[in-house]
């Protein structure tokens, strides 16, 4: 495999430190924690950290041997076809059979029911936490109605879990919602936010939905039936602090 550049780095969502350990793994290929950690002359406890980070993402396998834990590339192949994908230098990438998941930063969803999926499976995994959800009014002229009862229950699963909502939405939003959406799916919404902010209309102009949490987004595009789930730390931490500017600027929105 090709040593990556800066830019292939940041397409793959890989930290230097991080790019430093699969170098060393590419070249030297199956090794436990304390060799690896002296070749890539990073300290044990900062590598098994990203090791396991890397092992999360897909791009590393832990082969246990007794007490002894050994860690490999996973599919180096792969990775290089993704690499050619992303740069568009090569034509026999097929991204129909092979998911962006199996590089380990993005992961796309495509149709109601992948959608519907997909926010499913982020609540589960982030029970008890809070989440930021950024609602443009722009999403809910695209809302399936079809699929309402599929998403009442979906929402009611923010209950279960024992996840708190902060909201940041538009001018207008309860207007918009009363026009476009059963007002059971607004009030089992609406309901569950402990913190709505309101800022002016056409700010967020979009039919994308954002929900923000620990380590996690989800943007979900209504109007193409579209979802992109984002587990790269550092792009979790840059899009929650924007988010996080827009709602420190809005008026909190008292429900009536």
């Amino acid at each position: 495999m090709k040593i990556w550049t800066k830019e292939q780095q940041i397409a793959l969502g890989l930290t230097q430190k991080e790019s430093k350990v699969l170098r060393v793994l590419n070249v030297q290929g199956t090794l436990n924690t304390s060799v690896l950690a002296y070749q890539a002359s990073i300290p044990r406890v900062t590598t098994m950290r990203i090791l396991n980070m890397l092992h999360k993402r897909g791009f590393v396998a832990r082969k246990k041997h007794g007490r002894m834990v050994e860690w490999a590339l996973v599919n180096p192949a792969l990775l290089e076809k993704r690499l050619a994908h992303l740069f568009e230098e090569s034509g026999v990438f097929n991204k129909s059979n092979i998911g962006l998941s199996e590089v380990g930063s993005l992961t796309i969803y495509r149709g109601v029911e992948e959608m519907l999926e997909s926010n499913r499976k982020m609540l589960v995994a982030h029970a008890g936490e809070r989440v930021l959800a950024v609602e443009p009014n722009g999403i809910w002229k695209h809302f399936p109605k079809d699929q309402s009862d599929s998403w009442k229950h979906l929402n009611l699963l923010f209950k279960q879990k024992q996840i708190l909502i902060e909201m940041v939405t538009e001018e207008g939003f309860e207007k918009v919602l009363k026009k476009e959406v059963s007002p059971d799916i607004e009030e089992t919404f609406l309901s569950l936010a402990v913190d709505i902010r309101v800022v002016p209309a056409g700010v967020l102009d979009s039919a994308t939905e954002v929900l923000i949490f620990r380590d996690q987004i989800l943007f979900t595009d209504w109007a193409e039936r579209v979802a992109v789930e984002i587990k790269n730390p550092s792009t979790v931490r840059v899009v929650k602090a924007m988010y996080r500017m827009l709602q420190k600027n809005g008026r909190k929105y008292e429900m009536r």
